[in-house]
Protein backbone atom coordinates (compact mmCIF):
# COMPACT_ATOMS: atom_id res chain seq x y z
CA UNK A 1 0.00 0.00 0.00
CA UNK A 2 1.44 3.38 -0.95
CA UNK A 3 0.69 6.59 0.90
CA UNK A 4 0.56 10.06 -0.58
CA UNK A 5 1.67 12.73 1.85
CA UNK A 6 0.33 16.25 1.70
CA UNK A 7 3.62 17.74 2.91
CA UNK A 8 6.95 16.07 2.37
CA UNK A 9 10.51 17.15 1.93
CA UNK A 10 12.98 18.77 4.28
CA UNK A 11 12.20 19.02 7.96
CA UNK A 12 10.61 22.43 8.62
CA UNK A 13 12.98 23.11 11.53
CA UNK A 14 15.97 22.61 9.22
CA UNK A 15 14.50 24.97 6.63
CA UNK A 16 13.85 27.66 9.25
CA UNK A 17 17.36 27.29 10.69
CA UNK A 18 18.83 27.58 7.21
CA UNK A 19 16.80 30.74 6.49
CA UNK A 20 17.90 32.32 9.80
CA UNK A 21 21.53 31.46 9.07
CA UNK A 22 21.34 32.90 5.55
CA UNK A 23 19.69 36.09 6.81
CA UNK A 24 22.29 36.51 9.57
CA UNK A 25 25.15 35.99 7.08
CA UNK A 26 23.67 38.55 4.71
CA UNK A 27 23.28 41.15 7.47
CA UNK A 28 26.77 40.50 8.85
CA UNK A 29 28.21 41.07 5.36
CA UNK A 30 26.90 44.67 5.27
CA UNK A 31 29.61 47.26 5.71
CA UNK A 32 29.20 49.65 8.65
CA UNK A 33 29.01 52.57 6.19
CA UNK A 34 26.16 50.88 4.30
CA UNK A 35 24.23 50.27 7.53
CA UNK A 36 24.62 53.91 8.61
CA UNK A 37 23.28 55.30 5.33
CA UNK A 38 20.72 52.78 4.14
CA UNK A 39 16.99 53.44 4.27
CA UNK A 40 15.98 51.13 7.13
CA UNK A 41 12.43 50.55 5.91
CA UNK A 42 13.64 49.74 2.40
CA UNK A 43 16.23 47.32 3.77
CA UNK A 44 13.66 45.63 5.98
CA UNK A 45 11.28 45.27 3.04
CA UNK A 46 14.03 43.82 0.85
CA UNK A 47 15.20 41.33 3.49
CA UNK A 48 11.63 40.34 4.31
CA UNK A 49 10.91 39.73 0.64
CA UNK A 50 14.05 37.67 0.19
CA UNK A 51 13.88 35.55 3.34
CA UNK A 52 10.15 35.12 4.00
CA UNK A 53 8.76 31.64 3.67
CA UNK A 54 5.42 31.31 1.96
CA UNK A 55 3.78 28.31 3.51
CA UNK A 56 0.74 26.47 2.21
CA UNK A 57 -2.44 26.53 4.21
CA UNK A 58 -5.34 24.14 4.24
CA UNK A 59 -8.85 25.31 3.48
CA UNK A 60 -10.64 23.07 5.97
CA UNK A 61 -14.08 24.48 5.11
CA UNK A 62 -13.49 23.86 1.41
CA UNK A 63 -12.34 20.25 1.76
CA UNK A 64 -13.99 17.56 -0.30
CA UNK A 65 -13.42 14.03 -1.42
CA UNK A 66 -14.59 12.28 -4.53
CA UNK A 67 -16.40 9.06 -3.78
CA UNK A 68 -14.31 7.24 -6.38
CA UNK A 69 -11.21 8.09 -4.30
CA UNK A 70 -12.50 6.38 -1.13
CA UNK A 71 -11.06 2.88 -0.73
CA UNK A 72 -13.76 0.21 -0.90
CA UNK A 73 -13.11 -0.86 2.69
CA UNK A 74 -14.39 2.51 3.97
CA UNK A 75 -17.91 3.90 4.09
CA UNK A 76 -19.05 7.42 4.81
CA UNK A 77 -21.27 7.83 7.85
CA UNK A 78 -24.34 9.77 6.68
CA UNK A 79 -24.78 11.42 10.09
CA UNK A 80 -21.25 12.74 10.65
CA UNK A 81 -19.73 12.62 7.17
CA UNK A 82 -16.71 10.77 8.58
CA UNK A 83 -15.16 7.68 7.02
CA UNK A 84 -15.52 4.41 8.90
CA UNK A 85 -14.33 0.88 8.26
Amino acid sequence: MTHEFLFRGPDLALVLDSQRKSLREKIEAFSPDYVLHVDENGLIDALTGEFSLHTPSLNIDGRSIERSKIPAKYVICSETGSMRR
